[in-house]
């Protein structure tokens, strides 16, 4: 891959998703990682593609073209619940003994998540620019047994010699003992460094955590870039860019914390960063919801947009720092201060989000650690406030502007919605589940030698069964030929006789 960009096309609209996810699962060398167990609703499992002509999603390159087949793919796996308030009595359990809690999602909450995240996507990839946000490639339903027979799948055929793979299995299996709960598999292209980065660096990790790159100590390499000050403050400007992009798509998320965003290196050598996991994201433009019940508040949320992108486009090459300083603290301050009140709303009875701390009474308590650089910056013994603001207000400018005079200016939207219409990108705009089956049975996997803890590795099923079966061909041909030579010794002794 040249450039991941984080979105895709099928490569064969008509074929179902889950034909395409069992066909990808059972491609020659696939490789299934656990990134994580630790999501209040969902486990997220990495799947390496090592067979190139199994890939069946294409990525944008470089030029923001779709022609790079997605060799990386992120599968977020939902336990579905028709009822919005149905939650799990027996906890996740790591193994390592961690005592997590999990709850299940509704198919409907399910489906806006991903539409909200297409919408963000679509609306900041278009005309070449890195998206906010990776797609969502495919949604698949599983009803009660066939969510069994999937996770039966995974369990057989990835399990062995994984500790943490197994674990999921099971906890999964076990919730899904009441006939009313079902699966939800969401499959997204992975927020990843291009492969020539991955093969250079030191370590097979594709992306991490603002809050994992931040706690790096500087000096330490993260894909080939040294990490020191300077980069962590790029990280920092990365993440007030994508929220100022994502406000202008329209959209607040409610639940940016440090571990939400995710960093990684572009085959330029520059960090880069996405935002992820939008199921509590709120599309504000369609008017009150959860999150903003009050119209006035939606009224000025709809107004501070039309306000800044008036503001953005009128002030191109006359922007001082002061003016960039006064647009992204007054709008990341607006955002911030509806995250609380958004969050308070919902969740009144979690305490810290009535705390008066702005450190803790919020997701995004990044922003607050970013302001309170200012002080040292006022005094000249430190100027990353000025640096950080600086350039997050250059990308986030740089990924709304549409440079019209470019040769190369990527997909645009007029393309992306023909590809809506011929099925290659999912919509969502329809609300209703589509159950579908899961009818295949995983080729037991061998015990992994040595495997890593929460690594599966195995070949691809198709191609062990038809090898068994040849060699099992192969045996009772040669027991048949053993015994019709001694019937033939048998008949020689008797005619000398």
């Amino acid at each position: 891959m040249i450039n991941q960009k984080g979105g895709v096309v099928k490569r064969n609209p008509g074929k179902p998703p889950q034909d395409i996810l069992h066909d990808t699962l059972e491609s020659g060398g696939v490789v299934l990682n656990v990134i994580s167990d630790s999501s209040l609703k969902c486990f997220v499992i990495e799947i390496i593609i090592n067979d190139r002509n199994a890939c069946e999603y294409i990525d944008t390159n470089v030029s923001g073209s779709f022609r790079n087949p997605v060799e990386r793919l992120v599968m977020k796996i939902l336990i579905t619940d028709d009822d919005p308030d149905a939650t799990f009595t027996n906890e996740y359990i790591d193994i390592d003994g961690v005592t997590r809690s999990k709850e299940p999602e509704t198919p409907v909450n399910i489906i806006e998540e991903a539409k909200v995240q297409q919408e963000a996507w679509i609306k900041t990839v278009v005309n070449g620019r890195v998206p906010v946000c990776p797609s969502v490639a495919d949604l698949i339903f599983f009803g009660n047994q066939d969510g069994i027979n999937f996770i039966t799948y995974l369990q057989t055929k990835f399990a062995p010699g994984n500790a943490l793979m197994g674990n999921i299995c099971a906890y999964v299996l076990d919730r899904l003992r009441l006939p009313y709960r079902g699966i939800c598999v969401m499959v997204m292209p992975e927020v990843s460094a291009p492969a020539q980065v991955l093969a250079a660096a030191a370590g097979p990790q594709a992306s991490i955590t603002l809050y994992g790159f931040l706690n790096l100590p500087n000096g330490s390499i993260f894909q080939g870039l040294t990490v020191d000050e300077a980069q962590k403050n790029r990280a920092y400007s990365l993440i007030i860019s994508c929220v100022m992009r994502l406000y202008w798509a329209g959209i607040v998320h409610f639940d940016l914390h440090t571990r939400n965003f995710l960093l990684y290196v572009d085959q330029n050598g520059r960090l880069q960063g996405k935002i992820i996991d939008l199921g509590n994201a709120i599309i504000f433009t369609n008017g009150p919801n959860k999150f903003i019940p009050d119209p006035a508040d939606i009224a000025i949320l709809n107004a501070g947009l039309e306000t800044y992108k008036n503001d953005i486009v009128d002030n191109v090459g006359n922007d001082t720092f002061i003016h960039k300083k006064d647009f992204v603290v007054s709008l990341l301050d607006m955002i911030k201060n509806f995250d609380t009140k958004g969050n308070i709303q919902v969740f009144p009875h979690i305490p810290r989000y009535s705390n008066p701390d702005d450190h803790v009474n919020c997701q995004m308590s990044w922003w607050p650690t970013i302001k309170d650089k200012e002080a040292a910056d006022d005094a000249g013994t430190d100027h990353s406030f000025s640096d950080i603001i600086d350039n997050a207000y250059n990308l986030a400018r740089a990924g709304f502007m549409v440079d019209i005079d470019s040769r190369n200016p990527g997909v645009s939207n007029s393309t992306i919605q023909r590809y809506i219409g011929q099925g290659r990108i999912p919509s969502f705009s329809d609300i209703t589940p589509v159950m579908v089956g899961w009818p295949w049975v995983a080729a037991a996997a061998p015990q992994a030698q040595g495997a890593a803890q929460g690594m599966a590795v195995g070949p691809g099923g198709g191609a062990r069964k038809k090898t068994n079966r040849k060699h099992k061909f192969r045996k009772n041909k040669t027991k048949r030929l053993a015994l019709r030579k001694t019937k033939n010794k048998k008949r020689r002794r008797t005619s000398k006789k």
